[in-house]
């Protein structure tokens, strides 16, 4: 599948803002039209500069945008990610992930997505950008379930950057999170047991149907067939894993059995940094409540540690 999308994808470049004379950045709407899907995503390329390394940012699971916002909770934390590393000379590009956004459509059945479609998406978005004589090296940035779509497509890129990605697999870390919920916690284990196992699950409590309804079965199970460690155990390309110690949802030890994974792997730790990249300073509640609040900035740190480690490639 990989080589049938790389073969007939092809992009349409719309430039939408670029007339500001302070702006150190143009911002291109792009989109990328494949055999079965579009993908619609922003462009930021540093302004007066004829060639720059293009960082590529892979949002996290779910319904989460280019932005990093989703239908429960909004605070842009991708946008200002992407924004803050153009800002210091290195292009960016962040998408809408097939059937989210812009991006969604009606000719995509929930049934038939796997977990490698995103990675062929990403392949395809690097295919294009290599014929872009505007930039020099490719960096893969992968957040969350971003960072493991971004390990599997890094063997066409330059280099891999992971924010807060898992370091094991993907049921592994559902259990020990449900761990806090045990209203539940033992009809999800056997679901996902048995989805483990190839089994289908047709009576799904309605407590869980959200998560594990019959039609998003298919792609979990394609989800936790992949292991983490073993894709960035594969790269041999310059690896940057990047983990906060306030995230409450992947915690350091994730981060350390990635940058374990690979002798070309670097560990950067951020402290008070917390899943969506805000300092916090406050209570667990204060770190909840981050996520609801677009005007906080991201850390200086995160960016800085990106675009560090990009402009000594």
């Amino acid at each position: 599948m990989k080589n049938i999308v790389l073969a007939f994808c092809s992009l349409f470049l719309i430039t939408t803002s670029t007339t500001a004379k302070t702006a150190v950045y143009k911002e291109e709407a792009q989109v990328i039209t494949c055999t079965d899907i579009t993908l619609y995503g922003t462009l930021l390329v540093p302004a007066d500069v004829k060639s720059s390394s293009l960082a590529i940012i892979i949002a996290g699971s779910g319904p989460t945008d280019r932005n990093g916002n989703n239908p429960y909770m909004a605070n842009d934390h991708l946008k200002k990610l992407a924004q803050a590393i153009s800002k210091e000379g290195i292009a960016s590009f962040r998408y809408d992930k097939r059937s989210i956004g812009e991006s969604k459509s009606d000719k995509i059945n929930e049934t038939n997505l796997r977990f490698t479609d995103y990675v062929s998406d990403v392949k395809a978005i690097i295919e294009h950008f290599r014929k872009d004589k505007r930039f020099t090296k490719i960096i893969l940035v992968g957040h969350s379930e971003g960072s493991t779509i971004g390990a599997l497509a890094s063997t066409a890129a330059d280099a891999y950057v992971s924010i807060a990605g898992p370091g094991r697999k993907a049921d592994d870390i559902l259990k020990e999170q449900l761990k806090a919920y045990p209203a539940i916690y033992d009809d999800a284990v056997k679901i996902m047991d048995s989805l483990n196992k190839d089994y289908a699950v047709q009576k799904v409590p309605p407590t869980l149907m959200s998560v594990f309804r019959p039609s998003v079965q298919p792609y979990i199970k394609s989800w936790f067939k992949i292991n983490p460690i073993d894709a960035v155990h594969a790269l041999t390309i310059p690896i940057l894993v990047l983990q906060g110690t306030s995230d409450l949802q992947v915690g350091v030890k994730d981060a350390e059995l990635l940058a374990a994974a690979n002798k070309n792997a670097r560990l950067t730790m951020i402290p008070k940094m917390n899943h969506i990249f805000v300092e916090i300073n406050g209570d667990e509640q204060a770190n909840k409540d981050s996520y609801t609040n677009a005007s906080l900035p991201i850390a200086p740190l995160l960016s800085n540690a990106i675009v560090q480690f990009i402009k000594t490639l």
